[in-house]
């Protein structure tokens, strides 16, 4: 870190500038933007990784394919899955089957997905976390579930009601009986 470069950019005498133009080919400079002077608008040698916010020292028209090797969480390549990993969370999704009895099509929605992902991304911001820490329970997600449909009632509410002031809704019933029991229904 250069502790010079962050009190010039705290106090406002320099500023950070995303690099642009067509001169501008390498993907480094996606994820970094230069450092230049507030008052002169001159590129003063550093750049700041747009995710971590770290200053690094970089001559001008070198070329930055450094800057794609920062040791930034966001930059770091996707690792490659171990084999035993993987098969640890297979064993875990069957387990999950039989303990808990689940659909096995829990595990081929995008939500599962979702759910899966969110946990790996906290795991790599935090650590090695206890999945008890980061589980809901029951209630909290029902709770959610109902402030979120009352949420759609209220956005969906004034549209039907519109719609039937408007003259363009129209209701009708239907006559049927249940096989078993012949109970009539309406």
């Amino acid at each position: 870190m250069f502790p010079e470069a962050a009190a010039k950019l705290k106090s406002g005498q320099w500023t950070i500038q995303k690099k642009c133009g067509k001169n501008v080919k390498s993907s480094a400079w996606t994820k970094f933007s230069e450092i230049v002077d507030e008052e002169t608008k001159e590129y003063v040698g550093f750049v700041q990784c747009i995710s971590c916010k770290q200053i690094c020292k970089h001559k001008k028209g070198t070329r930055p394919f450094w800057l794609s090797k920062h040791a930034c969480v966001s930059n770091s390549p996707i690792e490659e899955v171990k084999p035993e990993d993987k098969k640890k969370f297979r064993d875990a999704c069957v387990g999950m089957c039989t303990g808990d009895m689940r659909s096995f099509s829990t595990f081929t929605g995008p939500y599962f997905t979702k759910i899966v992902q969110v946990a790996i991304d906290v795991g790599a911001k935090a650590g090695q976390v206890d999945a008890e820490t980061l589980v809901c329970d029951r209630t909290t997600i029902s709770r959610m579930i109902a402030k979120r449909a009352m949420k759609a009632k209220s956005v969906l509410y004034p549209k039907i009601l519109e719609t039937i002031i408007d003259g363009r809704a129209a209701a009708t019933t239907d006559f049927w009986t249940e096989n078993y029991t012949k109970k009539h229904f309406m």
